[in-house]
């Protein structure tokens, strides 16, 4: 939950300079985070697990699976 506040802050923080986000999880919890700030412009980058969800790997720009 800290994890989503914190970077929603950087989000809305007019400025920051932040164009790229990487979460590292598979958790589909972090789905809309990563909508969100694809809407807003942001590159996401998702790293995780093969196990990790679809919805999740989906919103990202980039999905790096982890062996």
């Amino acid at each position: 939950m800290k994890l989503a506040i914190e970077a929603t802050k950087i989000l809305c923080d007019q400025n920051s300079c932040c164009d790229i986000f990487a979460i590292v999880s598979g958790d589909s919890d972090f789905t809309p985070i990563a909508e969100d700030f694809r809407k807003e412009g942001k590159t996401v980058i998702g790293v995780g697990n093969e196990s990790a969800s679809k919805a999740f790997r989906e919103k990202c720009d980039d999905f790096i699976q982890l062996p």
